[in-house]
């Protein structure tokens, strides 16, 4: 069952964006960002490169009515400061 958390701060007048969770395998959480409208034309996920940083949601693209769903794969939340990603780049996730 995922959770979605509105993002307020990150929402536009046509387009709302969330913070998604959910269990993927027994005990991994994924984080991504799910962008839409209510009039639904289409819907595409975009999968990370390599590295760790926070993602914003893809305003434009669900603006023409296409959700979109950016999911990183490291287990912890793509919202926070880009500051917090550098050091777990250069520490805990290094390599």
């Amino acid at each position: 069952q995922p959770l979605m958390t509105l993002l307020p701060e990150r929402c536009t007048d046509a387009v709302n964006v969330y913070q998604v969770n959910f269990r993927w395998i027994v005990r991994f959480l994924l984080f991504g960002i799910l962008a839409c409208r209510e009039e639904v034309i289409s819907r595409y996920s975009r999968v990370p490169g390599a590295g760790v940083r926070p993602y914003a949601g893809d305003i434009y693209t669900a603006s023409c009515g296409v959700i979109t769903l950016e999911v990183g794969v490291h287990g912890i939340p793509v919202t926070m400061e880009q500051s917090v990603y550098d050091d777990l780049a250069n520490g805990a996730l290094n390599g």
